[in-house]
């Protein structure tokens, strides 16, 4: 008797809108179709709209740019989705969950990265808490995602924050650890001197680094940090990508962080390893991380790191990073201080791989295939 084979099934993807300020979210997605369309499904992509963001120009920023943004999100994007259908539905990021009665399927699949968000509304971390609307919307998402056939974490501590604000049974929830997929190696020292000059940044000066911009990476306390360490070390200088607020900028002013402060508004993610390797130390002390790249990325160009011991960050940085209190500004400068004399750590390898992440994903499609087809 002759096997039939399964029919293909249409995978759709829902990425994240293209006018959406979410670089790291949109590169994500890009990952996940390209995974998709070696799964041997018929993949599509189904792209939240970014009409009216688009048309207003770069300049216009704050309220009318969110503004536009929300009639693209509430309004053209429902517009846009209604009637749509495909067999199994990938949901990228879990904001975009909401959608998913729109959208004719069989079999679905939500990626949640952190739960932050529900972390900060039932003030367990400090700092921002959502309005009325925003509380509103996160209700509309945990209750789409107690509905949906599979949820993929990125880490367990993404895993058991969720399995405590959503009700679902823990089948369902699957881990599949964020992978590096841009190449991570130590740079020359040719290369390291070329992205000073191109970057304005001191020759020889040992470089304190910090990445990200979003208010729960705790850069308050880099910047008190950086002040602390250079009470020791008047030779250390403060590198921090992404762009500073005024309150941030007023806070550095105050403890005399003048020349001494580097501040790189974006950077390529080609020149993201020499940063890396050009670095003395990365500082990480965030008030939490659903998984926490960076400390990964900058482990495998042999970079040390201090970081918090809260989300998953314990679980990326292994026994190698040095794990403080977020709030402990003098055990932080302590351990800054313990890195930045040392002459680096070995290169750790990629224990989170792109082939293993991309297999992982396939693996649940074909699960889903079978499910239908069963």
């Amino acid at each position: 008797m002759i096997a039939k084979s399964m029919p293909k099934q249409t995978l759709a993807i829902l990425t994240n809108a293209r006018a959406a300020d979410q670089r790291s979210m949109i590169g994500y997605g890009e990952m996940v179709l390209e995974a998709a369309r070696q799964s041997g499904h018929e993949v599509v992509e189904f792209r939240p709209a970014s009409l009216l963001g688009r048309l207003l120009p770069e300049r216009i920023q704050g309220p009318p740019r969110k503004f536009a943004n929300n009639l693209d999100r509430f309004v053209v994007t429902p517009l846009k989705f209604a009637g749509r259908k495909a067999d199994i539905v990938h949901v990228v990021d879990p904001g975009n969950a909401v959608y998913l009665p729109l959208i004719r399927h069989r079999r679905s699949i939500v990626t949640v990265h952190d739960m932050i968000p529900y972390l900060a509304r039932d003030g367990k971390l400090p700092g921002w808490r959502p309005t009325l609307t925003g509380r509103w919307l996160m209700n509309r998402i945990t209750a789409q995602l107690a509905k949906v056939d599979h949820i993929v974490c990125i880490s367990h501590a993404t895993r058991r924050d969720l399995l405590a604000y959503v009700d679902i049974p823990e089948a369902c929830v699957r881990i599949i650890h964020n992978a590096v997929f841009q190449p991570m190696a130590p740079a020359s020292p040719e290369a390291c001197a070329d992205l000073r000059v191109r970057l304005g940044l001191p020759a020889g000066a040992p470089l304190i680094l910090h990445v990200g911009r979003n208010w729960y990476k705790n850069r308050e306390t880099v910047l008190e940090v950086a002040a602390r360490v250079r009470e020791t070390r008047p030779d250390v200088h403060l590198v921090m990508v992404g762009a500073l607020p005024p309150a941030l900028e007023a806070q550095a002013e105050r403890l005399g962080l003048g020349p001494e402060l580097h501040v790189i508004e974006r950077i390529e993610r080609a020149d993201m390893a020499t940063l890396y390797t050009t670095a003395a130390v990365l500082l990480f002390p965030s008030y939490y991380e659903g998984f926490g790249l960076p400390v990964l990325e900058a482990q495998m160009c042999g970079t040390p790191v201090v970081c918090s011991d809260r989300g998953a960050l314990p679980e990326v940085g292994n026994s190698y990073a040095l794990l403080c209190d977020p709030k402990q500004v003098r055990a932080l400068s302590s351990a800054t201080l313990n890195a930045l004399a040392t002459d680096g750590i070995e290169t750790l390898p990629n224990h989170f791989s792109a082939t293993n992440w991309a297999k992982n994903y396939r693996d649940i499609y074909t699960s889903s295939q079978g499910a239908l087809s069963a």
